[in-house]
């Protein structure tokens, strides 16, 4: 019996593998497995989300350079311009020193030869003054009292030329000072003495009893008094009062004695207490007053080398300015602490 040939088997095709979604893809070459359409469709829609989410981080990313170039960019214009800011400042600085120092250079050029000028006038009336004293036997006692006056100021201004022609003239720490027993009332009545009797109407001096003498130089502490009394004068309203007291005071732990120069003018501003110490400044208030604005900061050194202090005391406006100097008893050695 014969057998008929059998039909070829079919060639085993090879499983498919499942791609995200649901599709289909067959492993033989060239062949396409079925896919059906809904799975299609989901992997389309998760491809699509997936390239919107990577969009749109990678524009925050690039966002966020951005702001970050930005930032960067405007803190480094911030620190140039606060660099071209301090180098401008430095220069206004430095140009204004130059002023200062040519202006002080001026300045004293004038007065050394203002010095130069008065010596001569002085030598005068200082002999002419002496030759009177010996003439004169008949003089009263109050004219005595006046040569004395005249002779005394004399004596003072010289002292101020030697002094303006000092090149250090306005640091006091250079001059010489000799610590002596000092009565501060005696220091009082001479600068009053110098300052003459049309002032003397004006100053009151008060001084309490028992003030005891302290250790200082009387010349430095009377100049330093008739800068304050000059100041006070020439801020108060003519023929108004000034006031100066003497009293005893401790002063961290330290004895001592208070002076205080009180005068009826307009007062000090509480922006000027401590500026007005400066060396050559003046306040607007003071600006049609004559003055190199140099009194108030020669006080204060010679307060100062007497291991002292002196400050300004604010009030009311209107109600007067008022200096008060603390003055030790006893200068302590190299202005140590008693």
């Amino acid at each position: 019996m014969s057998v008929a040939p059998s039909s070829p088997l079919p060639r085993a095709v090879p499983p498919a593998r499942r791609l995200p979604g649901g599709c289909l893809l067959p492993a033989a070459l060239g062949l396409a497995g079925p896919c059906h359409a809904g799975e299609a469709a989901a992997a389309g829609g998760t491809l699509t989300e997936g390239l919107i989410v990577g969009g749109g981080l990678f524009l925050l990313l690039a966002a966020l350079t951005v702001l970050t170039l930005c930032a960067f960019q405007g803190r480094r214009r911030a620190v140039e311009l606060k660099r071209a800011e301090a180098e401008r400042r430095a220069r206004e600085a430095e140009a204004a020193s130059d002023r200062d120092r040519r202006a002080f250079e001026d300045q004293r050029h004038l007065l050394s030869m203002m010095a130069h000028e008065f010596r001569t006038p002085l030598a005068i009336i200082d002999a002419s003054v002496q030759s009177l004293r010996l003439l004169d036997e008949d003089a009263t006692p109050e004219r005595l009292n006046r040569f004395g006056r005249i002779a005394r100021a004399v004596e003072r201004m010289n002292g101020l030329l030697e002094l303006v022609q000092t090149r250090d003239r306005f640091d006091v720490s250079v001059w010489t000072q000799d610590l002596a027993k000092c009565d501060l009332a005696d220091v009082t009545a001479d600068a009053l003495d110098i300052v003459g009797a049309h002032a003397e109407q004006r100053v009151v001096v008060q001084s309490a009893d028992g003030v005891p003498p302290l250790e200082a130089d009387h010349r430095m502490l009377r100049y330093a008094l008739l800068n304050l009394i000059d100041n006070a004068l020439k801020y108060s309203p003519r023929g108004s009062r000034v006031d100066v007291s003497i009293k005893p005071m401790q002063c961290d732990g330290r004895a001592g004695l208070l002076w205080t120069i009180l005068d009826q003018g307009r007062g000090i501003a509480a922006a000027d207490r401590e500026r007005i110490f400066e060396k050559y400044y003046r306040s607007d208030d003071t600006s049609e007053t004559a003055g190199l604005g140099l009194g108030l900061y020669i006080v204060r050194q010679i307060i100062q080398r007497h291991q002292g202090s002196v400050r300004a005391v604010v009030g009311e406006p209107g109600n007067g300015g008022c200096f008060e100097c603390w003055l030790p008893l006893a200068q302590c050695p190299e202005g140590g602490q008693a």
